[in-house]
């Protein structure tokens, strides 16, 4: 059974609807400032969500650059010569003594000197003009075929320097004991 209303006088259900109308005004309004609040706050995270898309992206690069220091790194540590660099070789100097020395080289140092054709160059550089140009057949063909070979080059230098050498390798050493590359045929 329903419960009974009492009959109210008319100015006191004046003042309760408007009381009903002013709460019904309030709620309204705050759930329209709610609604407005919620639309900013999920525009605000929108906007977070787009910036943290933006710092991984950046972080990606930054892994990628730093991927590619690191091998740039690694790469000039090996790149570093071991071995001193051979003197000239010319016509007076001792052909075999030369051309191990510059084998060794080559298989030591031969990654930071470069490609085939840097170290056939490499070798062409370190001779002088008179036997450069006893080799320049060999220049030539390496041009022409585009193979660079630096062992056809020092095989080239045997060939036609190191021919029955009768000179001991005493003749070779200063008085101390070391190296004296000025002695030779």
């Amino acid at each position: 059974m329903a419960a009974e209303v009492p009959d109210l006088p008319p100015a006191v259900l004046a003042v309760l609807a408007a009381g009903i109308h002013a709460i019904n005004d309030a709620q309204d309004t705050f759930q329209m400032e709610a609604s407005d609040q919620l639309g900013q706050i999920f525009g605000q995270l929108d906007a977070l969500y787009t910036i943290h898309e933006d710092i991984l992206t950046q972080i990606n690069a930054l892994e990628g650059d730093i991927e590619a220091s690191l091998e740039t790194i690694d790469v000039l540590s090996r790149n570093v010569h071991t071995l001193p660099e051979p003197h000239t070789f010319g016509e007076d100097d001792w052909a075999e003594l030369w051309v191990r020395q510059m084998r060794t080289k080559l298989k030591t140092d031969g990654e930071y000197i470069g490609s085939l054709q840097d170290q056939f160059n490499y070798v062409f550089a370190l001779l002088a003009p008179e036997v450069q140009g006893m080799v320049f057949e060999e220049v030539e063909t390496a041009d022409r075929t585009q193979s660079w070979d630096p062992e056809k080059l020092l095989t080239e230098i045997l060939r036609s320097y190191g021919e029955d050498d009768d000179e001991d390798y005493e003749d070779y050493y200063d008085e101390d004991g070391n190296q004296d590359y000025d002695q030779g045929h």
